[in-house]
């Protein structure tokens, strides 16, 4: 479908939340460039569906295609994009990774955990280079000088967020398979938050180990959204290296909050595990630190107005230094014997 003939009516677009504004594509894959280096740049963003050729785009401040947005502006150019629906899992999962936005291209992440080159064809009406084989591609060009609105939208923190400001997608053309499958996320439940763990995770993995050469491992537990958390174990050689580790976390990412660092021989994938630390190697008057006037997600509607999670200078982040302390006698953990523990097979004790 080009130009007048477009209908986005004609996909199944859906209406989530009881609460939300309109029908939204909320596993969609948009591709812009960076217009000085020329770097594609991939993101899952919110599109509402606000009649049959406009599609909405929400970005929040801090995001890539929000910076690329204010550049065309700057420049006084209009900015192509394409949003494709329904592609390899890991698609979705590299299109969620995280690097400087003039050099990282979420293109070739996905290629690496694709294991092949990932296959893409020219753009209908626009200037990008699109998934050959996405289900779906829609096709449009952004006015950065011209905004709109959106919202409430039931959001992955479990709670709605209020309307938002957001980029006006004229939309020049649709391209789809055969019978193509149209694939939706459901915004408010894990599915959403799950996606973007290891995209998360692998940066905060590269981040951490360059800062402190310590790290064993890192999780964004499904509590924490999979988002506001981050769990890190490090082998503890040194005074303040949790809290350097910490610190690396926190820089990854605006949205991150918590972070949780404790020793090696917690399993940062139990939470069970990383409560123990806390509750038993933790004390708050020594191993906490309190960072304020950060910027990040925050759903205190009094500090950061009606729409709950509007990212501003309030936002106050820790960092929980569960570690066990190096300049004095801790406690000895209670574990098994370990040359006992390597003879055990689970295979010896099975029932015939």
């Amino acid at each position: 479908m080009l130009g007048e003939d477009v209908d986005l009516e004609a996909l199944p677009i859906t209406h989530h939340a009881v609460l939300d504004s309109g029908r939204y594509i909320t596993a969609g894959c948009m591709v812009c460039r960076d217009p000085d280096s020329g770097t594609y740049n991939v993101g899952i963003y919110r599109h509402e569906l606000q009649g049959p050729r406009t599609l909405g785009a929400m970005f929040s401040p801090y995001q890539d295609a929000a910076h690329i947005l204010r550049r065309h502006r700057e420049l006084g150019r209009a900015m192509e994009v394409a949003i494709f629906i329904g592609h390899h899992p890991a698609v979705a999962i590299g299109a969620l990774s995280v690097g400087p936005v003039t050099t990282h291209s979420e293109y070739d992440v996905i290629g690496g955990l694709l294991g092949e080159s990932l296959e893409v064809v020219k753009g209908e009406s626009v200037d990008l280079m699109v998934p050959a084989r996405a289900e779906i591609v829609i096709e449009g060009v952004i006015d950065p000088n011209t905004e709109t609105s959106d919202g409430p939208f039931a959001e992955f923190t479990g709670y709605y967020g209020g309307r938002k400001t957001a980029a006006s997608i004229d939309v020049t053309a649709v391209t789809r398979r055969k019978d193509a499958i149209y694939h939706d996320l459901d915004p408010a439940h894990r599915e959403h938050n799950l996606v973007g763990a290891l995209p998360l995770e692998a940066a905060l993995h590269d981040s951490i180990q360059a800062r402190t050469k310590a790290l064993r491992d890192v999780c964004v537990p499904i509590s924490g959204s999979c988002f506001f958390s981050a769990y890190v174990s490090i082998n503890n050689i040194s005074e303040g290296l949790a809290m350097q580790a910490g610190l690396a976390a926190l820089a990854t990412h605006a949205n991150l909050k918590h972070v949780v660092v404790v020793d090696s021989d917690i399993d940062v994938r139990n939470e069970e595990q990383v409560q123990w630390a806390i509750n038993t190697r933790f004390n708050a008057a020594r191993d906490l630190a309190i960072i304020p006037n950060a910027t990040g997600g925050n759903l205190d509607p009094v500090a950061y107005g009606a729409d709950g999670f509007t990212p501003g200078p309030m936002s106050t982040k820790l960092i929980l230094d569960a570690t066990q302390p190096l300049s004095r006698s801790f406690p000895t953990r209670i574990t098994p014997s370990p040359e006992i523990w390597e003879r055990i097979s689970l295979e010896d004790l099975a029932l015939e």
